[in-house]
């Protein structure tokens, strides 16, 4: 009777195990990986940064300054691989600093560390909030005695919401 007992248990546990690789009757999972970003063009950003400041006049047209400024931020942008990665909002935001920063002479600022990188929290100049987190926007704007020199860009506007002070003067 024990015979018995440890064939069947052995038949069993085989039968089971046999069962548990089986790649035909179990197969293992597809390997997933981390859903590719979507690539945007230079038309998806401009769509995205128009329709975001629906009450500026937003112009591309290299006609004078300020549109000179601001297609050199677009291309900043489609150029920066961290741009698709990011929400339209941040899409938005790192835009209009860089509009700032090319509508201001920013090449010739005495202070820029960290302009350009991927939070923009951490741009010279630039305060978000305390954790320094980008989601929630620009709090405070302080570019006292940088050498700032041009027209300050409409679009700064756009933060209106979330900064709560500004400093430029000395400039």
């Amino acid at each position: 009777g024990i015979l018995l007992l440890l064939v069947g248990l052995s038949i069993g546990l085989g039968v089971t195990l046999g069962r548990s690789t089986s790649p035909l009757l179990n197969p293992s999972p597809a390997p997933t990986s981390p859903p590719t970003p979507t690539l945007l063009t230079t038309s998806d950003l401009r769509d995205i940064i128009v329709t975001a400041l629906p009450t500026f006049d937003v112009s591309f047209e290299s006609n004078n300054a300020s549109s000179s400024a601001r297609q050199d931020a677009l291309q900043w942008l489609f150029e920066d691989p961290l741009t698709s990665t990011l929400n339209e909002d941040r899409i938005v935001r790192r835009w209009i600093l860089a509009t700032f920063f090319n509508s201001l002479s920013g090449e010739s600022w005495d202070k820029t560390t960290g302009w350009f990188s991927e939070n923009e929290c951490l741009w010279e100049g630039l305060s978000c909030n305390s954790t320094d987190d980008p989601s929630v926007g620009i709090t405070a704007i302080s570019m006292e005695a940088n050498l700032l020199e041009g027209t300050l860009p409409p679009e700064i506007a756009w933060f209106n919401e979330s900064l709560l002070f500004i400093q430029l003067k000395g400039n």
